[in-house]
């Protein structure tokens, strides 16, 4: 019962005094990022738009000509296209004259959405995020509540006890003591903390997905939930051990512990982490102490050293904080730019198609070849997967070149001679002594040189091996979309005037 007097008083006064600080964080920083949701949306679809006039229209035409069928288009624009609009509802979308079909193609819909732009509040999309960041608004306005009236505690030269102190004091019936009010001063300070670190974690996420407008209703309930776990696990954890160091201190000693003056430096430190890293610290401190427990299948981590991820840096062009431009698009590494799509990294960043295209070939290079090799490779002029396939796979390459790629393609690396090093492995070598067992150096030399039994073999070999390495489909869907922009750039694009012409 004196809980919930304590709890109808502190209502009581909250109704009666709104903080209008914590009020304007909790309504204007969401309705701030859906407004900017929305807008990038139609600025996203005038880039396409522009990208669909500047090099689909013209293939277009030029494909139903040469073909004389009806045109498709290219599945990764089309998927591009659908991204943005799959949410909006054909009857939001203002139709103009003549484009009124039985199936409305995605390029109308678009034109018809850049003609007509809905308001904001016209869009079912925008209004369906905006209910479902109620819950997240109402756990930020709480949260800064706390947060400033802790600091204005902190600034403040008099007693600061308020009713919201006594709602986490856990005690007997009657007043609370001074040290139990003292405690649920800083049961809120930390509480306080937490949220802040909670929060910063929230908006680095929703600016996240919003980069790639993957701004959802799930998005919101989401980082509601994650926001009230944090602080919760926080409070629970400090009502549970407000002093890790000298609890344990006197447990060690055998001596009684005393409840301290002051919040522990520990926890003034430790809150906003965990506010900060709530899923991160609880998977780490699981994964390093899952050995402890005998039931969790154990993990093999012998080859960590040869598994590390390869960083963006290595692709020429990309620094410092182009890599951390990229990663806010979720590209954190080699393989994930290799498979990313192009057009869509192109819509969603600031870089240009041309420059896109260069960093994703020259990706897919490094993902299938390993770091060492492409960077060897581009040593002797080969920058991207293309470059690759042309030296090879070209009617007018020479043979020589099959044996020249083809002895770096098949090199031993030292990430290689590292994993047979760390799983004491050796090779077997057919031949006049069976069951020879040799080293990857060994193993490596065998190999190239059974494939250059005669002069045609390595040849027939080499260039099987750049088509099976270039069939994935990441590298086809690239390779098409090469194809349709080299061919929508026209002929004249391929040679200098005084050229000599190029081999059929």
């Amino acid at each position: 019962m004196s809980f919930l007097t304590t709890f109808g008083s502190w209502l009581y006064d909250f109704v009666l005094g709104i903080d209008v600080p914590a009020l304007l964080f909790a309504v204007l920083v969401p309705f701030l990022i859906i407004y900017v949701n929305h807008e990038i949306r139609f600025r996203r679809l005038r880039m396409i738009d522009d990208y669909d006039n500047s090099f689909r229209t013209r293939l277009s035409v030029v494909n139903q000509k040469e073909n004389n069928d009806n045109e498709t288009g290219n599945p990764t624009f089309e998927y591009v296209k659908s991204k943005y609009i799959s949410d909006i509802r054909d009857e939001e979308i203002t139709r103009r004259a003549g484009s009124k079909t039985a199936q409305w193609p995605t390029s109308e819909k678009i034109q018809d959405l850049l003609a007509a732009p809905p308001s904001f509040f016209r869009l079912t999309a925008n209004r369906r995020l905006m209910f479902a960041a109620v819950c997240f608004a109402l756990i930020t306005y709480f949260g800064f509540a706390v947060s400033f009236e802790r600091i204005s505690c902190f600034v403040s030269t008099g007693a600061c006890s308020t009713s919201l102190q006594n709602l986490v004091f856990v005690g007997g019936i009657g007043a609370p003591s001074a040290d139990a009010l003292r405690f649920g001063e800083q049961v809120l300070t930390v509480a306080a903390l937490a949220f802040l670190g909670a929060y910063i974690a929230t908006i680095r996420e929703l600016l996240r997905r919003m980069a790639v407008f993957d701004l959802s209703s799930f998005t919101f309930l989401k980082q509601a939930a994650e926001t009230l776990a944090s602080v919760l696990g926080v409070v629970f954890l400090f009502r549970a051990l407000p002093d890790p160091v000298g609890q344990v201190t006197s447990m060690v000693s055998n001596e009684t512990w005393q409840p301290a003056a002051r919040i522990s430096l520990l926890w003034l430190a430790m809150a906003p982490l965990f506010g900060l890293f709530p899923e991160s610290a609880t998977k780490y401190l699981f994964i390093r102490f899952r050995q402890y427990f005998q039931w969790i299948k154990s993990e093999d981590n012998r080859f960590t050293e040869v598994t590390m991820i390869t960083p963006l840096d290595v692709i020429d062009g990309i620094d410092y904080w182009t890599r951390i431009r990229l990663e806010q698009s979720g590209i954190a590494d080699v393989q994930a730019l290799a498979t990313y799509n192009p057009i869509m990294l192109f819509i969603e960043t600031p870089y240009g198609i041309y420059q896109v295209f260069d960093w994703i070939a020259q990706a897919q290079l490094c993902h299938i070849v390993g770091v060492e090799k492409f960077l060897i490779f581009r040593e002797l002029n080969i920058r991207t997967i293309f470059d690759l396939e042309r030296a090879v796979l070209s009617k007018a390459s020479p043979e020589q070149y099959d044996q020249i790629y083809g002895g770096i393609l098949l090199a031993p690396t030292a990430s290689l001679k590292r994993t047979s090093a760390i799983a004491s492995t050796n090779f077997i070598l057919p031949g006049s002594d069976p069951g020879k067992v040799a080293g990857i150096n060994e193993y490596c030399q065998w190999a190239y040189g059974a494939l250059s039994v005669h002069d045609k073999a390595i040849t027939l070999a080499i260039e099987h091996m750049i088509r099976w390495i270039t069939d994935d489909l990441h590298v086809r869907r690239l390779r098409r979309l090469w194809i349709e922009i080299s061919k929508s750039l026209g002929p004249e694009s391929e040679m200098l005037p005084d050229g000599k012409p190029l081999p059929v």
